[in-house]
């Protein structure tokens, strides 16, 4: 069985770097990813040292780097009105483990705590990125997830 990943983004983030399910969901999703990184990366003229937190597990540590993020989980429906969307995350929580079992139990566990947790600071430039990253980094530890 696949082991669960990151959750949500960081999710996404290993299966670009390792591989997506197969099929046309996985294809699509894959697609998405790797259109919405690339959108980020040049609207924000983004660094080598920022494109490096995709399938990592590593906190932002400057404005660039919780911009980005913040890019990407906006492109991708995962911030929406400056707000973490839960049910955008299930849905992709469901493309990326579409055996269900543990993988999607332990992910739908991680959103729905995030989604209670997760609130931008804010007094700090692009705070989304930061705080949905610092939640997946949690509860990653929580489930073992690799990234």
């Amino acid at each position: 069985m696949m082991a669960l990943k990151f959750v949500l983004l960081a999710a996404l983030c290993a299966a670009y770097v390792q591989g997506y399910p197969q099929g046309e969901a996985g294809d699509a999703s894959k697609n998405k990813f790797k259109a919405t990184v690339e959108k980020c990366k040049t609207d924000l003229s983004a660094s080598p040292e920022t494109l490096a937190l995709i399938g990592k597990k590593v906190l932002p540590t400057d404005e660039s780097q919780r911009c980005f993020l913040e890019c990407v989980y906006k492109d991708l429906d995962i911030v929406k009105e400056n707000k973490f969307d839960p049910a955008v995350v299930h849905t992709l929580a469901k493309e990326h483990y579409p055996e269900g079992g543990e993988p999607l139990t332990k992910a739908t566990t991680s959103i729905d705590a995030c989604a209670k947790e997760i609130v931008a600071d804010e007094s700090e430039s692009c705070a989304m990125g930061k705080a949905v990253r610092s939640c997946f980094y949690k509860y990653a530890d929580e489930t073992n997830a690799p990234l």
